[in-house]
């Protein structure tokens, strides 16, 4: 069975999108090393950087500024979680392993903040493409997972979980 999803290429206006990216690559923004991507073994290319922005309350002094420029145009009645992720650059691509966000039915969004060849699959098989500026709408509790990018520094994107 296929899980509906949608694609949004230019999500932001141009302003609002620099303002995010600003946000994210800027040296005070602090990033928490992860020992695995969605498993429980970790190897050593299987880590990732994360910053949590919301889990359930505000974590993070950058929230606010991230919320309100989302808020509205996905329509969130309750949030479940915010955080931002950063995959570094390897030299061959990696999959990560493939997981669910949680157990239950909700909304997710994945924000890409730059382009790269790293990509999302989702639990068709479809590849989405990292690239700036763009919107993955889906459940987030159909299976997915993530890769690293081989062409670039760094993967960057936001992952929204809401209602």
């Amino acid at each position: 069975m296929s899980i509906p999803f949608q694609i949004v290429d230019n999500y932001l206006p141009k302003e609002q999108f620099e303002v995010v990216r600003n946000i994210v690559s800027q040296e005070e923004f602090y990033w928490q090393l992860i020992r695995s991507v969605a498993s429980n073994t970790a190897n050593v290319d299987d880590f990732y950087f994360t910053h949590v922005l919301y889990d359930n309350e505000p974590l993070s002094q950058y929230y606010n500024d991230i919320y309100n420029i989302f808020k509205d145009r996905l329509d969130i009645k309750a949030l479940k979680r915010i955080k931002a992720n950063l995959y570094t650059r390897t030299e061959t691509l990696i999959n990560h392993a493939i997981h669910r966000d949680y157990d239950y039915s909700h909304k997710g969004a994945i924000y890409y903040i730059n382009s790269n060849d790293g990509f999302t699959v989702l639990e068709d098989g479809t590849k989405v493409e990292s690239k700036e500026n763009r919107m993955l709408l889906f459940d987030p509790c159909s299976i997915h997972n993530s890769t690293t990018p081989t062409d670039e520094q760094a993967r960057l994107n936001i992952n929204f979980n809401y209602f």
